[in-house]
């Protein structure tokens, strides 16, 4: 009888963990990018994803999503990440996708297809001036 309560014990105590987890990793999800943020590089900038409900640059882009921070991560895996053949059109789809797997893999990092703050940071970004792009790439600042 006393093995049965002690058990019982234990499962329920493990069981009301099991919540409480859930909804921290939930809360710990990253907000998706809904916007374009311009980093100044003295005479140049470059373009980023950006959250601007408060999570700034520490934003996701996936599959599915679109918008013109899937348009700036195109342009990006287009011009500056093994020159990607993909259109640069906004939304996310089969072809950003493997454009960023591919990318995602050359660059060392998790190849989950999620764009995040560790893939913008190993990712080269256009740099732009006032006549459009420069030419060359930049690193996360």
């Amino acid at each position: 009888m006393r093995r049965i309560l002690v058990t019982a014990a234990v499962l329920t105590a493990g069981f009301g963990l099991a919540p409480a987890t859930a909804s921290a990793d939930v809360s710990a999800a990253a907000a998706t990018c809904n916007s374009v943020k311009k980093i100044s590089l003295g005479n140049n900038y470059i373009r980023q994803p950006v959250n601007t409900n408060g999570a700034g640059r520490n934003c996701q882009l996936s599959y599915g999503d679109s918008g013109s921070a899937v348009t700036a991560l195109q342009q990006a895996l287009k011009l500056c990440n093994y020159k990607a053949n993909i259109a640069a059109d906004g939304d996310f789809g089969e072809q950003t996708l493997k454009a960023l797997i591919y990318a995602q893999e050359k660059r060392g990092v998790d190849n989950d297809g999620i764009y995040g703050p560790i893939t913008r940071g190993v990712l080269g970004w256009p740099a732009y001036n006032g006549n459009g792009f420069t030419g060359s790439c930049a690193k996360d600042v």
